[in-house]
């Protein structure tokens, strides 16, 4: 069992998750216009402060994991699970996620003199990314790879994504109406938001201290990621991977209190959440969705939406969704748009879902409840007891499969393929011409979707011809460098004056996880798709993120590798498969 030990919330709002709850309470919003970073038109954001000294990503990070901290006691194996979109810069040359990551490792371990090992990495999944972080940390928990995982997310908004969402015309010129008859986009918001969660097994009891199982207490439940296989950009008319994510969530919360959504009231988006949650609860449980007071929170909203959820509940109301009038989706569901109080039931054990969607076709659910009892806990227990965790009793094995490319050498399984002279960028598209040409969608790419398409389309083509791995098959990928040859293309088409000219392909490519999105649409793949981020490679890093996976009880392989891109002359990519033999 997964217990939440602390939390915060850090936001325009205020420091403390229960300055945060308090606005929330009473209706309080941040977003109203600004006029920021020579950007032509004005735009409705939640920011923190305009002034020179705007707070910094590893700032409002560091000050999150660090209230936390001052409320609990950290011992043992430690993991720091991160969790951003776009992260403190968009200078591509600036630091990467895995080096901020590795100094607020470095500047968070004195305030832990009992913890006897830190790891660090960074999860950059889209909107999703801190959901994702959630539901990897528990997973690591389960397999007891650690004994406490800190999930932090934030993101700081600068001109690079305000013009790349105008770009999408996805911005609202008015404070978001999430599932709103008239919404008409979203706005974006500043927050960092951090969780602590500690691992309690049925087998290490004694870990579970009386005071713990006799007060309220929350559990974080298993999560899980499903892909849509359907556009990087846009989302899934039929909802298919937001529904089967929601699906799977809700095996561990038969009828959970409330969904509290994404909501991000651009018009596809919560139509599409409209119809997963329709197919699976049809209109039976209340949707809340929060980001009319906080706006897209980005890396925390993930994190940040699942706190306030919880902390509102354990109160006994259900937030309502600022800015909802009328619904105005596909699909009936009961979206509300004031606090709702419980009832004397559902005070007992309240539970929700977390879902999240984003670029890339990547969706998440994850469930959480609140015991008040031990009798509550000892159920949690004996559920954790009988179901496979990941890395327990399942046979795990790498194939003989693999591809490693460079930019002047392929290697396929051991041996080299010719590349008739080509070199750098030009060498993945004579591999694409040699041995894909049936897919032009390729020559739109940026330069590490590219990479990793051609790599996974080659390793593919060496298994069985007549494989179907839709349903079943993970897509994980490991780098350094994520998006920044991507980023220098946008960046180049936001230049003061009169070349502001902002593209939205160029856009969606800053994305690192695209790259996943790409591979899954190709294939067909609607299983969980990751993108982690770490300072240096690490093989026995890698092979544990690989190994969490299993815990999802539908994934059978997963396509994993490191995947790096600096510039067209400077670029790695070695892909291999890792198996299952338990459930193929």
């Amino acid at each position: 069992m997964v217990k939440i030990i602390a939390d915060n919330i850090l936001s325009p709002l205020g420091d403390t998750t229960s300055d945060n709850l308090q606005a929330v309470r009473h209706y309080c919003s941040q977003l109203h216009e600004h006029r920021l970073w020579q950007v032509p038109e004005p735009f409705v954001a939640s920011l923190f402060y305009e002034g020179a000294e705007r707070p910094t990503y590893e700032l409002l990070l560091l000050s999150s994991i660090l209230h936390c901290l001052d409320h609990c006691t950290l011992s043992g194996r430690v993991v720091l699970v991160l969790s951003s979109t776009k992260g403190h810069t968009t200078n591509p040359d600036a630091h990467t996620f895995g080096e901020s990551a590795g100094r607020i490792e470095q500047l968070i371990r004195p305030f832990m003199p009992k913890v006897e090992s830190l790891t660090s990495f960074t999860v950059s999944n889209a909107c999703i990314s801190g959901l994702s972080a959630l539901i990897v940390a528990h997973r690591l928990l389960e397999m007891e790879a650690y004994d406490y995982a800190i999930v932090a997310g934030c993101d700081v908004q600068s001109r690079f994504i305000v013009a790349g969402f105008q770009s999408l015309m996805a911005i609202s010129p008015d404070p978001c109406r999430p599932f709103d008859e008239d919404r008409n986009g979203l706005n974006l918001g500043e927050a960092a938001a951090t969780i602590i969660f500690k691992r309690c097994s049925a087998e290490d009891k004694e870990k579970c201290s009386a005071d713990e199982v006799s007060s309220p207490q929350w559990v974080a439940l298993p999560g899980y990621m499903r892909n849509d296989a359907c556009h990087i950009s846009t989302p899934s008319r039929t909802a298919e991977g937001c529904y089967r994510a929601l699906e799977a969530a809700l095996c561990h919360v038969a009828l959970p209190i409330c969904i509290s959504a994404h909501g991000t009231a651009t018009l596809y988006n919560d139509d599409m959440e409209s119809v997963a949650i329709h197919r699976a609860l049809k209109d039976d449980v209340p949707v809340t969705a929060l980001k009319g007071y906080f706006g897209h929170t980005m890396g925390a909203a993930g994190i940040l939406e699942s706190i306030l959820t919880m902390h509102a509940l354990q109160e006994g109301w259900i937030p309502g969704t600022l800015g909802h009038k009328a619904l105005g989706t596909s699909r009936p569901i009961h979206v509300i748009d004031r606090h709702q109080p419980l009832n004397s039931e559902q005070q007992h054990h309240p539970s929700f879902i977390k879902l999240m969607s984003g670029f890339g076709g990547c969706n998440a659910a994850m469930g959480f409840q609140l015991l008040r009892d031990d009798k509550g806990c000892e159920g949690i227990l004996r559920d954790m007891k009988g179901r496979m965790c990941c890395g327990v009793g399942a046979h795990i094995a790498e194939s003989q499969l693999s591809v490693h490319i460079t930019p002047c050498e392929v290697t396929l399984c051991g041996e080299s393929l010719p590349t008739d002279g080509a070199t750098g960028k030009a060498l993945l598209t004579a591999l694409y011409r040699q041995y894909v040409g049936d897919y032009p969608k390729f020559y739109k790419m940026d330069l590490l979707s590219r990479l990793g398409f051609i790599a996974s389309e080659l390793l593919f083509q060496k298994e069985d011809a007549h494989s179907d791995f839709g349903q079943s098959r993970a897509v994980l990928l490991f780098g350094q460098s994520a998006s920044c040859v991507a980023d220098r293309s946008f960046e180049a088409t936001i230049q003061l004056g009169d070349n502001y000219f902002p593209s939205p392909a160029d856009f969606v490519y800053t994305l690192p996880n695209i790259v996943l999105g790409e591979i899954a649409i190709r294939h067909q793949l609607r299983g969980e798709t990751c993108y982690f981020a770490l300072s240096k490679r690490d093989d026995a890093l890698i092979r544990q993120l690989v190994s969490q996976a299993f815990a999802d009880a539908s994934t059978t392989s997963v396509l994993f590798g490191w995947i790096d891109a600096t510039d067209d002359d400077h670029f790695e990519a070695e892909l291999k498969i890792m198996t299952n033999c338990y459930r193929q």
